[in-house]
């Protein structure tokens, strides 16, 4: 009879493909030094003007670690929101888990964007006109789960890291989630 358990590593890898392939959304696995160890799709483009999703991530999980989730790695998943209106769980791994430190799903959107409120959006982060365009290409490629679908999609990842249950009040009541996150200007090239 074969072994139906898999080690560590393959069992997050296996998570990750699940959840890609249940929502279509982008996942990454982290190491501690916040390099993508793995990552679905293997193409994934980031935003317009982002040299690094290594470095978007890192700036949207460093957000969160100043919220104090560093210090308690097998929190609940956290749901951020960015000044751009991607939306990314965020979940630290259980001290297990060495390789591997954090998973994090996005970028997803609450709703399709319109071309009105993309334009919008540009102009209130200073986004030149002339790259309009791209962003309009750029958020239709963004998958769109409601609130709620977002708030289910991270419980049923921490279920199926963790084995245990979580409950959409927790969620809800965690102050870390859906605040805005700052960008820097080291991860946008307006040039």
């Amino acid at each position: 009879m074969l072994d139906d358990t898999l080690e560590d590593n393959e069992r997050i890898r296996y998570i990750c493909k699940v959840m890609f392939e249940a929502f279509q959304i982008p996942v990454f696995v982290l190491d501690a030094s916040q390099t993508i160890e793995h990552q679905l799709p293997m193409s994934f483009e980031s935003r317009p003007l982002t040299k690094d999703t290594s470095r978007m991530l890192a700036e949207i999980i460093n957000t969160v670690d100043d919220g104090g989730i560093s210090d308690n790695p097998s929190s609940l998943p956290i749901i951020r929101t960015t000044q751009f209106l991607e939306n990314f769980i965020i979940l630290r791994l259980p001290n297990e888990h060495l390789d591997a430190t954090t998973l994090v799903i996005g970028p997803s959107l609450y709703a399709p964007l319109t071309e009105d409120n993309a334009a919008s959006l540009m102009r209130d982060n200073n986004i030149p006109l002339k790259l309009q365009d791209q962003w309009l290409q750029y958020y239709t490629s963004l998958t769109a789960l409601n609130r709620m679908r977002l708030y289910h999609t991270a419980m049923l990842l921490y279920s199926l890291v963790t084995g245990k249950t979580l409950s959409i009040t927790d969620l809800l009541l965690d102050t870390r989630t859906l605040e805005p996150t700052p960008h820097t200007s080291d991860s946008l090239d307006l040039n």
